[in-house]
């Protein structure tokens, strides 16, 4: 009995009846009975030491059982399918996350910010993490590169890897790239580019310039001069597709060698040493053929941050430390002067390099913002580790806004800018073992804590002499809107593992991230077409569209009959996809009249009437007949035209000479039109050099004239001479009306018989893929894209005051907002 008493469970404070028992008594001595005091204080003595046993354990709860025991490969794990940034944790628990192409990204703050961001991007600074940018590495002879770099895009889009511009001026270009030799079309997607500079570049530190001097075997980064790197960075959504097409493309010039992804499998985010990135770093350079291309993938070798607005030139300097100790071996008979702002230092070994890595810095100091710098501009400076001058507490923006007040008065553009040195960007980022050097030299955050806890006055700077990490980056102007300088601001590029330093030393000053939502919001504001969105004919447009088709239209199909709109009485005919090759093909089959000149105007300009066409023939944009009977011509609720141009599909026009020729239409200038007082006269436009330029796209903005703002599958048409009128007698005319059409009652299957042109009352020439409310000009705004034909036709009518404007109606709504058209 005894011994079943002892293993009891019961505790003494239970003993008492139930009417007599007390809260208080189970800690409370005194609260129980006289003659069970004694007892009761033994049992909290034993509890207190404990001695007190219970046989039975408790079960552990469904939480502790599934807390892995190493979080780390709980990470690996769950990265499988989805890559990682190194911020994700940062970013997962202030942001709402999206999988997409293959990574888990940042949608937009759970804060509801979207007004924020843009207050952020006009007075502040936006942070972003594009991290997921992927970049390519091409190593060979210069002309090679340029050789294969011409079979994957072309001159006419603008400045390409082979433009004067970019080669030693340290400067990042910007062009689209297309399938080999298949220009216009297959394009792939838009790209950057940056050459390395062929000076000697910016040493980490005085330790590695020294190791450059004295070392004589093995490879030696400063006598790579007779090579040329090209940097290649693309979108996830094409990258793999980009990548084989350079590697095709360098593989018709010379030898190849192909280098993929060194650890595309484990954790990008990871910050600690790989073996196998070890090994792949130390590979033996031999492999690289001497007169061949090397093609190597460093998709996880770079960490790169976007900074936006005013104050993100402010913030770098304010956040980036620059190393400026001198090199032990480094004398006054070595210093030669180049320039009256840059200092350089000739050594036998290592040619022409960069020392004073402070006048750089001090010549970014005195510009006052981003976009006074030009365009592209690249600096690469060696940093100190940035958590050695971390504040205790995060502190605001404001700050560095009363910092450039002070600084107003500076110019905005001094001599050393307009002369930008062709060695600014020189850095030892450009190589792979300075790279790996500097991500395995880092102190660890255990380390770096216990360094402050032994400080004597807590919250000092930490005096690591020879011990700090220096890190080198590599600084790219982003331009903006010209003019403007909305958008305009900084990229920082880092080698990876360095993510998370640098991300919290900006944000601790003020800077406010945003996410991919934010991203789209600044390219609609910046009138620039965002990828994958706006690039219908390419292969991740393509799917982009059928991924927003498929989710439109089974959410659509969720709603029952009487809630949901019936676009067949709309007079949509394609609520939820872009038929971009039935508008081509429908207004390649119509043609368009001839535009010759006729004499000159009041205003000694060349008019250019639209001849009218006789009933029964089409004539082809250059002016030469198509022949095509007026049988074959479309006719309403006929079935679809076959194709008229070859067989070959549609495509985005991007001909820099034909899009000025538009854009000279599209943006009439005001003081003509006053001068002249009348209305302007179409343009020449000669595409007799441009192939199939008939069966072409042109991307476009819209900025509505009054109300309304247009979204995304909004329909882009003609308006008739009545819409004009209208608009001539009244400056607030709101735009006409679509009559109500007779459709199914039930629409779950449109219709698709008729002609899409012809499908509503006013001729439709395009669609819009993205619109909103412009916050920046406070009137809807869109990015849209027509078919050069209609586009043409359009800008022969005749416009009140010489204003070039188109219909937009949403695919929701019958009203039709009249709105600005020009050419991007």
């Amino acid at each position: 009995m005894k011994e079943a008493d002892g293993r009891t469970r019961k505790r003494i404070f239970q003993a008492p009846p139930k009417h007599m028992r007390r809260r208080a008594a189970s800690h409370d001595v005194k609260r129980m009975p006289v003659r069970l005091r004694e007892q009761a204080a033994k049992e909290v003595k034993d509890c207190l030491h404990g001695l007190l046993q219970i046989t039975t354990t408790q079960k552990k709860s469904r939480r502790q059982r599934r807390k892995t025991s190493n979080l780390m490969e709980e990470y690996s794990r769950r990265q499988r399918q989805h890559m990682w940034l190194e911020t994700h944790i940062w970013h997962a628990k202030r942001m709402k996350m999206v999988e997409k192409w293959g990574y888990r990204l940042a949608e937009n703050p759970t804060d509801k910010s979207f007004k924020a961001a843009h207050r952020a991007v006009t007075h502040n600074c936006l942070l972003q993490d594009i991290s997921y940018y992927c970049c390519t590495e091409v190593t060979g002879k210069h002309e090679d590169i340029v050789s294969a770099m011409k079979r994957i895009t072309s001159p006419d889009t603008g400045p390409s890897m082979a433009s004067e511009q970019f080669l030693d001026k340290s400067k990042e270009g910007h062009t689209i790239m297309y399938q080999t030799e298949q220009y216009p079309y297959h394009a792939i997607g838009p790209v950057s580019f940056m050459w390395r500079p062929t000076t000697a570049p910016y040493h980490t530190s005085s330790a590695q310039r020294e190791s450059c001097i004295s070392q004589e075997d093995g490879h030696n980064n400063c006598q790579e001069s007779d090579k040329s790197v090209l940097w290649i960075w693309v979108h996830p959504a094409c990258y793999h597709e980009a990548s084989d097409a350079i590697v095709c493309a360098c593989q018709k010039v010379a030898r190849t060698t192909v280098e993929q992804d060194n650890n595309s499998n484990s954790d990008p985010s990871n910050g600690s040493n790989n073996e196998d990135t070890a090994q792949d770093a130390n590979r033996d350079e031999s492999l690289e053929s001497a007169d061949g291309l090397t093609v190597r993938s460093l998709r996880f070798d770079f960490v790169r941050f976007r900074l936006t607005g005013p104050l993100s030139h402010a913030l770098l300097v304010e956040t980036l430390t620059v190393d400026n100790k001198p090199s032990k071996k480094d004398s006054n008979s070595d210093r030669v002067k180049v320039d009256s702002d840059f200092e350089f230092v000739a050594k036998p070994s290592c040619g022409l390099e960069k020392c004073n890595k402070t006048a750089v810095s001090e010549t970014s100091q005195s510009v006052r913002s981003a976009s006074s710098l030009p365009a592209g501009s690249m600096i690469g400076l060696p940093v100190v580790d940035p958590r050695l001058f971390l504040s205790g507490i995060k502190t605001s923006i404001d700050k560095l806004k009363n910092n450039e007040e002070r600084n107003a008065s500076l110019p905005s553009m001094p001599a050393a800018v307009h002369r930008w040195p062709t060695g600014a960007a020189g850095s030892s980022i450009w190589y792979r073992d300075a790279r790996q050097q500097c991500k395995e030299s880092k102190i660890s955050e255990q380390k770096l804590n216990a360094m402050r806890s032994n400080l004597l006055v807590p919250g000092s700077k930490l005096e690591l002499e020879g011990q700090q990490s220096v890190v080198p980056v590599l600084l790219v102007q982003q331009p903006g809107v010209r003019g403007t300088g909305y958008g305009s601001g900084w990229d920082l590029i880092l080698p990876s593992g360095w993510a998370m330093a640098f991300w919290i030393a900006l944000v601790y000053r003020g800077a406010r991230v945003g996410g991919l939502r934010e991203a789209r919001s600044i390219s609609l504001e910046c009138e620039r077409p965002h990828f994958p969105r706006d690039f219908p004919d390419t292969s991740s447009g393509k799917e982009h569209d059928k991924a927003i088709e498929t989710e439109g239209s089974a959410k659509y199909l969720k709603y029952p009959p009487a809630k949901r709109p019936n676009y067949a009485k709309l007079g949509v005919p394609c609520p939820f996809s872009y038929p971009w090759e039935q508008l081509v093909r429908e207004w390649l089959a119509r043609g368009i009249p001839v535009v010759k000149p006729e004499s000159a105007s009041s205003c000694d300009r060349e008019r250019l009437d639209l001849n009218e066409t006789k009933e029964g023939e089409a004539v082809g944009i250059n002016g030469r007949e198509q022949g095509s009977p007026v049988e074959n011509c479309p006719k309403s609720g006929t079935p679809q035209i076959a194709m008229d141009s070859g067989g070959k599909e549609f495509y985005v026009l991007r001909s820099k000479r034909i899009l000025t020729e538009l854009r000279e239409r599209t943006s009439v200038r005001q003081h003509r039109r006053k001068r002249c007082g009348e209305d302007p006269t179409p343009m020449p436009i000669d595409l007799t050099t441009t192939p199939s330029a008939e069966s072409s796209l042109v991307c476009v903005s819209l900025r509505m004239l009054n109300r309304g703002f247009p979204l995304p599958n909004a329909i882009v048409a003609i308006p008739s001479d009545s819409d004009y009128e209208a608009l001539r007698n009244s400056k607030g005319y709101g735009g006409p009306l679509e009559p109500l059409h007779k459709g199914r009652k039930n629409n779950s299957e449109l219709s698709a018989g008729g002609t899409l042109i012809g499908s509503c009352s006013r001729e439709i020439i395009g669609f819009v893929t993205s619109g909103s409310v412009s916050l920046a000009h406070g009137r809807g705004a869109a990015i849209a894209f027509c078919a050069l034909i209609g586009l043409v036709k359009l800008m022969a009518r005749k416009t009140p005051m010489g204003e070039v404007v188109v219909l937009v109606r949403n695919k929701a709504s019958l009203q039709y907002r009249l709105a600005h058209i020009s050419v991007l």
